[in-house]
């Protein structure tokens, strides 16, 4: 709330009375201390012009979904339909070549994909590209594929990727993305 109140240029006790009208969103540590998420306090400097720019990028979480087979693409859209992060925040790409120009942009931290995909991208070898960029070096990766065999799965370990197999576990994948989501936002907060 002191950062907060800077950031604002307002006291500390208008920044509880900001949180209690809902000006602010906070949430209250296990020891009751209070916390402002950077997203409101952005949005709060936005509306009081205290800063130019936009604050679309600060806490949200961006995913990328790329699939080639629109059964995989629904089973996507179903497990991220359900309010766990905002549309706005996922891209979704059936064109792999077009997806690969566009990620470094995105900024993703999660790419959902389907084994299909990978194989239009070159397979496994793609992965070490990927990993090797700087900007997408920490992206987390989800891959659906009908089954793997050991020699991919090692493959996939060493590059750090998820592999789930059909059909999609929709509740697994929607808490997989929460957790991510919850995560990524709580390391915005003020």
């Amino acid at each position: 709330t002191t950062r907060a109140s800077k950031l604002l240029q307002v006291s500390v006790g208008t920044i509880h009375h900001m949180v209690e009208k809902g000006e602010l969103e906070s949430w209250r540590t296990a020891g009751g201390h209070r916390r402002i998420t950077l997203r409101s306090v952005r949005n709060c400097q936005l509306r009081r012009g205290l800063m130019g720019g936009s604050v679309t990028n600060y806490s949200r979480m961006n995913v990328v979904v790329l699939a080639s087979q629109p059964e995989n693409m629904v089973q996507f859209k179903s497990a991220l339909s359900a309010n766990v992060i905002p549309t706005s925040a996922v891209t979704y790409f059936t064109n792999p070549l077009q997806m690969v120009l566009e990620l470094q942009s995105l900024t993703p931290q999660l790419l959902l994909l389907d084994k299909d995909s990978l194989e239009a991208l070159g397979g496994i070898s793609w992965f070490s590209q990927f990993r090797s960029h700087e900007k997408l070096n920490h992206v987390l990766v989800v891959m659906l594929c009908d089954k793997v065999d050991v020699a991919e799965a090692s493959a996939m370990l060493i590059n750090k990727v998820n592999v789930v197999t059909q059909p999609l576990d929709v509740a697994w994948l929607m808490g997989y993305v929460n957790a991510l989501a919850t995560s990524w936002e709580l390391s915005c907060q003020i």
